[in-house]
């Protein structure tokens, strides 16, 4: 997973919906959160909105 300063430039440079979807994809950084939300340490329950 991408972290830290190189992201952040990474996602501040997207012009676009679509292309956050892909830096993000690109970072790794969905990833991880589906493995998260896999192993049971992240809940996606709608609570809250």
């Amino acid at each position: 997973m991408a972290t830290g300063k190189d992201a952040d430039l990474a996602l501040g440079e997207v012009g676009s919906t679509v292309e956050m979807a892909e830096a993000l994809r690109v970072s790794g950084v969905v990833d991880d959160l589906l493995a998260q939300v896999d192993s049971g340490e992240v809940a996606l329950t709608g609570e809250g909105g």
